[in-house]
């Protein structure tokens, strides 16, 4: 099932005739070298040349395909039937999705139901001693605080929710800071953190109370980011738009689902190797035909240290750049070290990138403009960012059983996490690999990659 051959996550030569009943790879594409000998498929791993394009229309008819699926797999009535603390399960450039994959609305009411269900679940696990050993105090009295209107409400509450979170086991700070962080981000959206009214009293307790309280402050744009990024090799990109910006066409193809089409830049440094990808995204229309851009993504990696760095179109007061006139001045946006979402969630494996093969993403390939480009790094890829960013090492998987094939013949495959496992892994299995065949499915059994499938699925949270 290979996932990522420059971190491919590609697609099959099926995925055009997916929806229609699981047609043989060799029928549609009965030409294609690798098609006819399947050892060969497991055991060699493909150039980028090798595979074969996956054009615009066969990227839309398998963005159907997975529409199809997620219907079929939907769970009616998610949310109620799931702790509110548990509703985030994926963060997209700005964007939170439960694992229906609907977008969360983050309102006063949802983010209050959210914060609210997270501090109960946290007070319930915590030991009542500890908490008045460290604090002097029941936190449970700050977070339901009377005297507050919604909007102070919500930001003394972080206060209470980070108290609980740093003294919480290390299995529920895995599962609930990064969704805090996010739900941190998304109240600084909503208000006005200087306007905010607290009681005197309740301030009072806070500091004697010795909870940090910089969280009413949005976290500041690090200055020193991008010279951290150079030091470690990395090709520093233009700001956004700039001529040594190099279009590589329409990308419409996105695991996340309900993700308008985005045009592919790439730049390359003359003296810094490496590489930087730039993914703007319009409600329609390409970037350079005067779409409206929503999301902007950058991600540059050097190829000699492995290092890679990440900026987004935020401004240093949190507000999202958009519009078809944006700029994105590369030294003050919203970078690694201050972003509320953990890119590294999905962006992990032997490069930072996630690559369709035979898309406009495909940089490697011989006719990728200005290119191709080298997106495999010498060494094996390190996020420059914050402290609980990682690129965990590769799985070491299963032997497969007698006859079977391996998920990991020509890539590694990351250890797993939530939104890895969500947004990359489940959908990969489901409609787009292996690529030179029929999607294995998830779960597989009897199939191909049973073995593999099954363990990652054991794995997967």
């Amino acid at each position: 099932m290979p996932l990522k051959l420059t971190n491919f996550i590609g697609y099959s030569v099926l995925a055009a005739g997916f929806a229609a009943g699981h047609a043989s790879a060799a029928s549609l594409d009965p030409m294609h070298p690798w098609l006819a000998d399947s050892e060969k498929r497991v055991e060699d791993k493909p150039s980028p040349d090798d595979y074969p394009e996956f054009t615009l229309k066969d990227q839309m008819r398998a963005m159907d395909a997975l529409a199809a699926l997620r219907k079929q797999q939907r769970l009616d009535g998610l949310r109620k039937k799931t702790r509110p603390a548990d509703w985030i399960a994926i963060a997209f450039h700005g964007e939170l999705y439960d694992a229906n994959l609907d977008r969360i609305e983050p309102d006063t009411e949802t983010l209050m139901t959210m914060q609210e269900s997270l501090f109960r679940t946290l007070y319930e696990q915590a030991d009542p001693d500890k908490l008045y050993e460290v604090y002097g105090g029941d936190v449970s009295e700050l977070f339901y605080a009377k005297g507050l209107d919604r909007h102070a409400a919500l930001a003394v509450r972080i206060a209470a929710v980070s108290a609980l979170l740093e003294l919480a086991d290390e299995k529920l700070r895995h599962r609930y800071d990064w969704r805090h962080r996010l739900i941190r981000r998304e109240i600084g959206r909503l208000i006005k953190w200087h306007d905010i009214e607290i009681n005197p009293t309740i301030r009072d307790l806070i500091v004697r109370w010795r909870i940090p309280h910089d969280w009413l402050f949005p976290l500041p744009v690090d200055n020193q980011y991008v010279q951290h990024c150079r030091d470690q090799g990395v090709p520093i990109p233009p700001d956004f738009p700039d001529s040594r910006w190099t279009s590589q066409g329409t990308l419409a193809f996105s695991f996340i689902g309900q993700v308008s089409p985005t045009e592919v830049f790439a730049y390359e440094d003359p003296h810094v190797p490496g590489v930087c990808i730039a993914l703007p995204r319009t409600g329609g229309g390409s970037y350079s035909d005067g779409g409206s851009v929503s999301l902007l993504g950058i991600i540059c990696q050097s190829e000699t240290t492995g290092k890679a760095c990440f900026w987004d179109n935020i401004d240093a007061d949190g507000q999202r750049i958009t519009g078809t006139d944006v700029h994105l001045d590369i030294d003050t946006i919203k970078n690694g070290s201050n972003l509320a979402e953990t890119c590294t969630n999905c962006h992990r494996g032997k490069n930072a990138f996630l690559i369709h093969p035979g898309t406009a993403l495909d940089l490697g390939r011989s006719g990728a403009p200005g290119g191709p480009y080298d997106t495999d790094p010498s060494v094996r890829y390190t996020p420059i960012g914050q402290a609980h960013w990682s690129n965990p090492g590769p799985l070491a998987m299963p032997t497969p059983a007698a006859g079977e094939s391996a998920c990991d013949a020509c890539h590694e495959i990351a250890d797993t996490a939530s939104g890895y496992c969500n947004s990359v892994l489940r959908p990969a299995a489901q409609t787009t690999m292996p690529p030179f065949g029929s999607p294995v499915g998830w779960p597989a059994p009897g199939s191909d990659y049973a073995t593999h499938i099954g363990f990652l699925d054991g794995r997967c949270p």
